[in-house]
């Protein structure tokens, strides 16, 4: 058996198990035994305090978070994450005769995409741009 993240502490009864985090995995329980049979435990008794417990994990959706630069010589890969991760800003796109004005999270472009937002679905972003001017090029 591979031991992943192994952890070893010491917790008295009545402690609340925490709920760990691993990137791509979502966490379903802890348990008293590697085949993750029975209940879940999520505080520690008298009887359990002595015990080894095991995280069991799933594997967490993958999202796709798209760009739409809203023209086709201008291209922004897709990237993925997993639900809760936010997303990194991409290098600003170039077009020529435009000025780029940023990221919006509606295809009408009202609203600024907020990067701090953390990722819960498949989504678009859509890149805003304006006409550049004589004195803009």
């Amino acid at each position: 058996m591979e031991i992943d993240n192994y952890y070893e502490f010491t917790i008295k009864p009545g402690t609340e198990l925490p709920i760990p985090t691993k990137r791509g995995f979502e966490f379903v329980g802890w348990y008293d035994n590697p085949a993750f049979s029975g209940s879940s435990i999520t505080t520690v008794s008298k009887d359990t305090a002595a015990a080894i417990f095991y995280t069991k994990w799933g594997s967490a959706e993958r999202l796709v978070v798209s760009f739409d630069t809203g023209t086709e010589p201008v291209l922004v890969y897709p990237v993925f994450r997993f639900e809760r991760e936010t997303v990194k800003k991409p290098t600003v796109p170039v077009r020529d005769g435009f000025t780029f004005l940023g990221w919006y999270s509606d295809e009408d472009k009202t609203v600024k995409f907020d990067f701090d937002t953390k990722i819960t679905e498949d989504i678009t972003i859509y890149a805003k741009w304006e006409e550049a001017t004589a004195s803009d090029e």
